[in-house]
C-alpha cells in the first residue's frame, strides 16, 4: 500500500477526504487538541532491551507504543522521542495562539512515523476565486530512521506518496536529529521558520507574474507543444494519448478566448486540469502518475515553460 496507513493507524482529515478513502472526514479546520485526539492519542515508551541469558543490552532502547505494545524501533540510548503532542504544540506555537488550523494529521506503518498537516492563517488569490493555502507540514518518526522534518507547502498532504512530493518540491526543510534537547532545538527552529512566508510569496509573485502576461490562443498551442509534444512519443499508443491531451488542452483554454483570463496562468492551469482530471485506470496507479510519475511531469513541465515565456 503505497499510502503506508495499515492497521492500528489513524488518520484524520478536514472537509474532503483523502485519494484513498481511508480515515475520518471531519467538517471545518481541526484545532491540535481535535486533530490530536483522532489520529494519533498515544505516547512512545522507550524501555530497556534484554538478551536471551536475561541480562541488560546497554546502549540501545526499544520505542513502544503505549496503546498497543507495539515495538517501533530499536534506537540507541542518546534518542529523544518526540511525542506526538508535543509535534502539535510546535505547530501551534509558530502562529499567534489559536489561530493555526490542522488540515490533515495521520500516522502511517502502524504509528511509525506520524505527519501533521497545519494550515496557516494566510491565503492567497492569483485571481479572483482562485484561492491558495499555505500549509505547514511535520514529519515524525519514532522508529529511529529520521530525523523530524517541518517545512512549508502547498501540497495537502494526506499519505505517505502525497508526504514524498512535498518533500521534492519543497526548498526548506529543517531537519532536527532526534538527540539531545529536542525541544529546545524545536524552540530555535520557530525563528528560521518565521521566514517561511518569504517563499510562499515569491511562488505567489511568479503566479501573478503568468497572470499579467498574455497569452493568445495560437501562442497557447505552441506552449501546449513545448509542455507535451508528438515526438516524444514512443510508439502509436503515446502518439495517440498525446493528441489526445492536447486536443482536450486546447479547447479547455480555449474557454478563455478573447476575455482577460487569455494569460500564462490560465494557460498553465488549463493544462494541469486536463492532466489532474484525466478519467480511466485503476485509482492508486493513477494517482502514482499524477504524483510521481509521467503526470506529474507534464506538470511540472507546464510549470517551468510558463515561467519561461514569461522570462523572454
Amino acid at each position: 500500500m503505497s499510502h503506508e496507513i495499515e492497521g492500528t493507524d489513524q488518520a484524520v482529515y478536514a472537509n474532503e477526504p483523502a485519494w484513498h478513502g481511508l480515515g475520518t472526514v471531519v467538517r471545518g479546520a481541526m484545532t491540535s487538541a481535535q486533530a490530536l485526539e483522532m489520529s494519533g492519542d498515544w505516547e512512545v515508551v522507550q524501555e530497556d532491551l534484554y538478551l536471551q541469558d536475561g541480562s541488560a543490552l546497554s546502549g540501545h532502547k526499544a520505542n513502544i507504543r503505549s496503546d498497543t505494545r507495539e515495538v517501533l524501533g530499536v534506537v540507541s540510548d542518546r534518542y529523544r522521542v518526540l511525542q506526538n503532542s508535543e509535534s502539535f504544540k510546535f505547530t501551534d506555537a509558530l502562529v499567534e495562539e489559536g489561530s493555526m488550523r490542522y488540515e490533515a494529521a495521520f500516522t502511517m506503518r502502524r504509528g511509525k512515523r506520524m505527519a501533521i498537516l497545519a494550515r496557516m492563517p494566510q491565503t492567497d488569490e492569483v485571481t479572483p476565486g482562485d484561492v491558495q493555502h499555505r500549509y505547514i507540514l511535520l514529519l515524525n518518526s519514532h522508529d529511529g530512521t529520521g530525523a523530524i522534518q517541518v517545512l512549508p507547502t502547498s501540497v495537502r498532504v494526506v499519505c505517505a506518496n502525497t508526504r514524498r512530493l512535498a518533500l521534492n518540491q519543497a526548498t526548506e526543510v529543517l531537519s532536527i536529529t532526534h538527540v539531545g534537547d529536542v525541544t529546545a532545538k524545536l524552540t530555535e527552529a520557530r525563528t528560521v521558520l518565521g521566514l517561511v512566508s518569504s517563499q510562499f510569496d515569491a511562488d505567489i509573485n511568479q503566479a501573478k507574474l503568468l497572470r499579467e502576461y498574455p497569452l493568445p490562443q495560437h501562442e497557447f498551442a505552441r506552449y501546449v507543444d513545448r509542455v507535451i509534444s508528438v515526438d516524444d512519443a514512443s510508439g502509436p499508443r503515446a502518439l495517440k494519448r498525446i493528441g489526445r491531451l492536447q486536443t482536450e488542452m486546447t479547447s479547455r483554454y480555449a474557454m478563455t478566448a478573447g476575455t482577460k483570463h487569455e494569460n500564462a496562468w490560465m494557460g498553465f492551469n488549463a493544462v494541469t486540469n486536463v492532466v489532474n482530471h484525466k478519467q480511466g485506470g485503476q485509482r492508486e496507479r493513477r494517482f502514482n502518475s499524477l504524483m510521481f510519475g509521467s503526470d506529474r511531469k507534464i506538470q511540472d513541465d507546464a510549470w517551468s515553460e510558463a515561467l519561461e515565456l514569461v522570462s523572454r
